[in-house]
């Protein structure tokens, strides 16, 4: 990750992320439960993270957190 300037994670709690995917996948529980598996552990993730959106909430929500990183991120290219 050194050649990055910043990593963006899009975070979710387990319980939001499991009922997400089996609302719009409609799988085998143990099979989400294996792609979820496959991924980077929460824990790494967040520790690799320079910024962090919180994706709890509806998609509103998290497009406002978007939007004020980018012009968070903007402000800092400008200074």
């Amino acid at each position: 990750y050194q050649d990055l300037d910043g990593i963006i994670v899009v975070d979710v709690s387990e319980a939001t992320e499991n009922q997400r995917l089996y609302t719009r996948d409609r799988q085998d529980p143990h099979l989400l439960a294996n792609m979820i598996a496959a991924q980077v552990p929460q824990k790494e993730r967040l520790a690799h993270a320079d910024f962090i959106l919180d994706n709890n909430g509806d998609l509103a929500a998290l497009k406002q957190q978007v939007l004020a990183l980018h012009e968070r991120l903007l402000q800092q290219v400008s200074t």
